[in-house]
């Protein structure tokens, strides 16, 4: 039998009738990665040389995703508003298409929610800033 450097027969697989051979694919080194286990970015590898992780490091770690998921929703929340206060200023400059009252009160709407957008905004930088 025939040993190639990238694959290796495994013995029993000579009957080629009855079942179909199996081979083992032997791993180079070219195709591993070198993982820095200080980064503190959010994939997880486990390190079996480390103890699994204790109670207070896994709240300090989920607090801190669902702080960062958070955020991202207030962000979202605040784009939205600032889309909702662009089409209130289109309807409110929109001219005799729309009736006069519903002109009046998206402009006051455009106002209001700019403002409480920059509000929260200025409450999110306020807070990255502790």
């Amino acid at each position: 039998m025939r040993i190639s450097p990238r694959t290796a027969r495994l013995a029993g697989s000579v009957d080629r009738d009855r079942r179909p051979s199996l081979e083992v694919c032997l791993m180079s080194a070219s195709h591993l990665n070198l993982v820095d286990l200080n980064a503190s970015d959010d994939s997880e590898v486990y390190v079996l040389g480390r103890g699994p992780e204790t109670r207070a490091e896994r709240i300090r770690r989920m607090q801190s995703n669902a702080k960062a998921l958070a955020r991202e929703q207030v962000e979202a929340m605040t784009e939205a508003m600032m889309q909702v206060a662009q089409m209130a200023e289109e309807i409110s400059a929109g001219g005799d298409a729309y009736p006069v009252g519903v002109r009046e009160l998206c402009s006051r709407m455009k106002a209001d929610l700019e403002s409480q957008a920059k509000s929260v905004e200025a409450l999110l930088a306020r807070s990255d800033s502790r």
